[in-house]
């Protein structure tokens, strides 16, 4: 469906609509509130996001231009994979 369509949803598609904002918009909110802690008790100025929710573009954005943090890093494959990846490329080093 896209975002158009969304938006015009009535009845149970509105529903599904709402309940999928409103989840982005508690892990936006939740995300951020960690990163401004981490920043407050680190002072660090780089920040280097891994997992799963790490492919969240919305959430990302808002930590970018929110975040406090001079430098934002997403590994290409942040999730479980890029572990994997990771740890090779780590031993074959």
């Amino acid at each position: 469906m896209k975002s158009e369509e969304l938006v015009k949803a009535t009845g149970e598609h509105r529903y599904y609509a709402d309940v999928a904002a409103s989840v982005q918009l508690v892990l936006e909110e939740s995300v951020l509130a960690l990163s401004w802690k981490l920043k407050r008790e680190t002072g660090e100025e780089n920040l280097c996001l891994a997992g799963g929710v790490a492919l969240n573009s919305t959430m990302n954005g808002r930590i970018i231009r929110e975040g406090g943090f001079a430098r934002v890093h997403i590994p290409p494959d942040p999730g479980d994979g890029g572990g994997a990846l990771g740890a090779a490329i780590y031993l074959q080093s």
